[in-house]
């Protein structure tokens, strides 16, 4: 007997799968070390290896997932018996499936109504072995004593009149072929026969059956189905309206409950339960009568268990797992200048924060300002590169695009112009990120994704730049489309105004009309009543249009909060019209009480709230207007940007078909190495060279950038 075993152990072939994996692992940090030694050389890619914590974050990772297979194939020990046993009664379900059963009395018919009360009853038995016959003339075993409930089920539903050869009612038949066929190996005491009939006996052996019963120890429960006073009508097989009948007669049954209660009298332990022609819950009926009778044991073994473990195997995986999202992929940086590496896109972004924060603050100062002093003496493609890099840590994306840009414009030689274009991809990205101006992120985004596509037409294997290129473009589209709605709107908010402007001009033209005739027919000496009620008409109608200008400057606020900020302007030419409102209907309640002196000043009143609200308008358009100039002004200074070369409009043809990833989390550029060492470098050089003119033989020496 094995004391360990797993219970899945078709799982365990997962294993070779993290077998894959952990090569994967290892040829990615191989391929990552090679890299950093193409770019910085040995010592560089050395002092990266120690300060990146890839082998034991992949190492972790590999052990946690071989805890998580092992804990998928369900490892067990503790081997120990465990005893199954099962205990229940034998129970056989007779069931009259003669003619008189289709009888309607019950709804569908007495046979579909006792089978929908056997099947309620056997869900309920779940450790009883049952049977079932069912008799009319002639009996016939239609499931032996089992266990397997669903085949009982699959027989119940067959059950019907033509599953006996003969046509009649023989219970006693039926009795004697229960006890002798189906209870013959059953123990004495624990054997039950439920039997649902309509009682219409017209067979023999009663009596044997009887005696059977009562010799052998069986208890009979009889349930009575049907109308015992009116009876029912027999339907014919397949027909709707069609009914039995005998030389010429509708034939009818009726429950013979008398009978089936003297056969329960008859036996020691029977019962009968008229159902007659409502319902009955056999499961508990039944469950009543047997709460007191023993139980016969059915089965009695034993089996060998395992206790199941897999929990700690999957617990100490868990832990490994957050011990490993935990690890940062690189140590943070310490006081002291630390020599980063120049090939960018393989840290990922970390806070300055914290003493250590603040000490990389300090260090990265430091560093900035020898490289300044660096570029002062000699200006190097190396030195403006590493200075953008420190900007670019810094987070002053702009003075970074400089350097960058000033680095390409001193041809730098491939590996680095390469690193710098990313770089600068990068820088683009991030001044987009911060740019509140639509059409100055998207100019900038439109540079970052060109920069993206001439790296990836180089080496379409950089997921780093593929990532971040399906990133920009997604902001592109996105800025693109605000743009979009943002030019629809104001649009939409011209038309507005210029229609609104149009609008008061009618109602000022009106207006000064409608005074004038005020004015007149104030001179007269009496007054024509339908001159009167023709101002007031106008008038009203000036009101009504009024309030009609009024009700668009809601839209116009809503366009305005959405194009530019002028909410004050927006609510001086609403206080205007309004204002214009209430002279009007001053106006139109002075002329409908006669007092034309009072009538001409409201109208003259609400001509000059008119000339505000136009006004109002006009500053308000004029303001958009300086708000549409300045943003226009306000463009980025080109100089700053690398120029274009040859190949941009080939590679703004470029597309790549990369998933998306969360520019966010894409590693930052990082510094290539010192200020002193550079120009110290540089004089070797310098040194050889002047060497190699006045004929002295030198050792070849290699830039290593």
């Amino acid at each position: 007997m094995n004391a360990f075993v797993f219970n899945a152990p078709h799982m365990l072939w997962l294993l070779p799968a993290v077998g894959g994996f952990a090569v994967l692992e290892y040829w990615r940090g191989k391929r990552l070390k090679q890299y950093m030694r193409t770019f910085c050389g040995d010592e560089g890619a050395d002092r990266w290896w120690q300060e990146s914590r890839m082998p034991s974050r992949g190492m972790l990772l590999i052990l946690a997932l071989i805890l998580i297979i092992v804990a998928l194939a369900r490892p067990a020990w503790n081997p120990h018996p465990k005893r199954l046993y099962r205990e229940g009664r034998d129970i056989v379900f007779l069931l009259d499936v003669s003619r008189s059963m289709l009888a309607d009395d019950v709804f569908p018919n007495r046979l579909e109504r006792a089978k929908n009360v056997i099947a309620e009853c056997v869900d309920s038995l779940k450790t009883d072995r049952i049977g079932l016959v069912a008799f009319a003339g002639a009996s016939a075993i239609q499931c032996p004593l089992t266990l397997d409930h669903d085949f009982f089920h699959f027989m119940l539903a067959k059950v019907g009149p033509d599953s006996v050869d003969q046509e009649g009612t023989r219970i006693g038949e039926a009795l004697l072929k229960t006890c002798e066929k189906l209870f013959s190996d059953s123990p004495r005491g624990y054997r039950d026969i439920i039997m649902i009939s309509d009682g219409e006996d017209h067979g023999e052996k009663l009596k044997e059956a009887v005696d059977t019963i009562n010799r052998n120890g069986i208890r009979l429960i009889i349930i009575g189905i049907g109308d015992d006073k009116n009876g029912a009508r027999i339907k014919e097989p397949g027909a709707e309206d069609a009914y039995l009948t005998y030389r010429g007669q509708v034939v009818t049954t009726r429950l013979r409950s008398d009978k089936l209660r003297d056969i329960a009298r008859r036996c020691r332990q029977g019962v009968y339960i008229p159902m007659g022609t409502g319902n009955i819950h056999l499961d508990t009926v039944y469950a009543q009568i047997r709460r007191f009778n023993t139980r016969q044991l059915l089965s009695d073994r034993s089996i060998i268990v395992y206790d199941e473990k897999y929990q700690l195997f999957l617990g100490t995986a868990l832990l490994i797992l957050s011990w490993w999202l935990l690890i940062p992929p690189r140590k943070r940086l310490a006081t002291g200048i630390t020599v980063l590496l120049l090939f960018p896109g393989l840290l990922s972004v970390e806070g300055i924060t914290g003493d250590a924060g603040k000490n990389e603050l300090n260090t990265l100062k430091r560093l900035k300002r020898q490289y300044i002093q660096a570029i002062h003496e000699t200006n190097r493609a190396e030195l403006h590169y590493n200075l953008g890099n420190v900007c670019y840590r810094l987070g002053t994306y702009r003075e970074a695009l400089t350097h960058y840009s000033a680095a390409m414009r001193l041809r730098p030689d491939h590996h680095l112009a390469w690193c710098i274009r990313y770089n600068l991809a990068n820088t683009f990205y991030r001044l987009a990120e911060s740019e509140q101006m639509l059409e100055e992120k998207l100019r900038l985004l439109a540079k970052a994704i060109e920069n993206y596509r001439k790296i990836l037409r180089e080496r379409r294997d950089f997921t780093d730049a593929a990532w971040n290129h399906e990133l920009a473009m997604l902001n592109y589209v996105a800025t693109a489309k605000k743009i979009e709605e943002r030019e629809r709107k104001t649009s939409e908010l011209k038309k507005l105004q210029a229609l609104i402007k149009e609008r008061i001009e009618q109602l000022m033209a009106l207006q000064e009309k409608n005074l004038k005739l005020t004015d007149k027919l104030n001179t007269e000496k009496v007054v024509d009543p339908a001159r009167r009620m023709e101002l007031v008409e106008n008038e009203q109608a000036i009101l009504r249009n009024t309030g009609k200008v009024a009700e668009r400057t809601d839209r116009l606020q809503h366009l305005l909060t959405t194009v530019v900020d002028a909410e004050a302007s927006v609510a001086g030419l609403r206080d205007a019209l309004n204002t214009a409102s209430t002279h009007e209907k001053q106006a139109i309640a002075a002329l409908n009480d006669r007092i034309l002196n009072e009538a001409s000043r409201c109208e003259s009143n609400a001509l000059e709230a008119l000339r505000n609200a136009l006004q109002n308008l006009t500053s308000l358009t004029q303001e958009q207007q300086n708000e549409e100039n300045t943003a226009t002004s306000e463009q980025f200074d080109d100089s700053q940007e690398q120029e274009e070369t040859d190949d941009d409009s080939q590679a703004r043809n470029d597309s790549s078909n990369i998933l998306k990833m969360n520019l966010l989390n894409h590693n930052i550029p990082v510094l290539q190495e010192s200020p002193k060492d550079i120009l110290e470098r540089d004089k070797k050089i310098q040194k050889m060279r002047a060497d190699s003119r006045s004929g002295k033989k030198k050792k070849s020496t290699g830039k290593n950038w």
